[in-house]
């Protein structure tokens, strides 16, 4: 499947819905099944808010409320982060005003850092990832 690049105008009284807009532009439900768990990786680039750097929370609503309103299940929808030395999940959770969006669409927020890990041996052959992981 070819690549897909959508841009659109938007401000701030319609930002939410034309999230929307532009993930039906790229046709993003041919690729996501509805029957199958969803992560959806948030970013942090800092703990503290800085505009533009992270994840904006208008941002995480534009994509829950069309994942919801197009079909999909909130009980398969995973938002997650990692920590890094310059982040801690939890308080960027907080500070980055993603919790609130959240929790409106019930939904939890999965610090990768509280997460068991499990190594997982791709059956393929690849060149060197199996030698870094």
């Amino acid at each position: 499947m070819p690549s897909a690049v959508a841009l659109l105008r938007t401000r701030p009284e319609t930002v939410v819905e034309d999230y929307g807009r532009l993930m039906r532009l790229v046709k993003y439900d041919e690729i996501l099944p509805r029957d199958q768990d969803l992560i959806l990786k948030l970013n942090l680039s800092w703990t503290k808010y800085f505009p533009a750097c992270s994840s904006q929370p208008w941002q995480v609503d534009g994509i829950l409320t069309t994942l919801a309103d197009d079909g999909y299940d909130r009980r398969r929808i995973f938002p997650v982060e990692n920590k890094t030395v310059v982040t801690n999940p939890i308080a960027g959770c907080r500070n980055n005003k993603w919790w609130p969006v959240l929790e409106r669409h019930d939904v939890p927020f999965i610090p990768l850092p509280d997460v068991e890990w499990t190594v997982y041996k791709f059956q393929s052959p690849l060149l060197k990832l199996n030698a870094i992981f």
